[in-house]
């Protein structure tokens, strides 16, 4: 970290010339993570319309890492609720460096699952120098989703109501032996 800082270049041609060009710039020493992130999320499987709960920690480093994630490879937009916090290690490194942890939190409301599965990542990134994801693949959860009914039968509907009625039910048997066979 002692080597951060600013820096200048100077170039010169050779004779007859000696036309010389200078360039300074700012110089970050990069202290990366020793491993990538780990991402945990409440549950292993969630319904469409949940909402979805998970934490993504970048281990320490130095600048505290950039933190993103994604939905089955779309990132996280503003409509969801990601929350990140930076901590300095109190904890001293063997090479006196101060590092950072990142944490981040996300709350998104689950609306796609691909073939019954949603796959979370999250990426952490130290100026590109240093750039890890991890990843999870959750289930779309088994058995029937509660649904509203809208609308009434009356008595005149009766052998449609029965219908409707027995349908519903065998949906919902081959619904559940389906959830059970996988």
């Amino acid at each position: 970290m002692e080597l951060a800082g600013k820096y200048r270049c100077e170039v010169s041609a050779d004779a007859p010339s000696f036309h010389t060009v200078m360039v300074s710039a700012h110089m970050h020493v990069v202290a990366p993570p020793s491993q990538g992130p780990e991402l945990k999320v409440e549950r292993p499987r969630y319904n469409r319309g949940e909402t979805l709960r998970a934490n993504c920690t970048a281990h320490p480093s130095n600048p505290a890492a950039n933190v993103t994630w994604s939905l089955n490879g779309v990132p996280v937009t503003s409509s969801d609720k990601v929350t990140s916090l930076q901590e300095k290690d109190e904890a001293p490194s063997e090479d006196g460096i101060e590092r950072w942890t990142t944490v981040s939190y996300l709350e998104a409301l689950i609306t796609n699952f691909r073939l019954g599965r949603l796959r979370v990542q999250c990426e952490s990134d130290v100026y590109g120098v240093f750039k890890r994801s991890a990843q999870l693949q959750l289930d779309d959860s088994p058995g029937p989703m509660v649904s509203s009914v809208r609308g009434s039968l009356d008595s005149s509907d009766s052998a449609e109501a029965s219908f409707i009625s027995s349908s519903w039910i065998r949906a919902v048997i081959v619904g559940t032996a389906v959830a059970l066979v996988r």
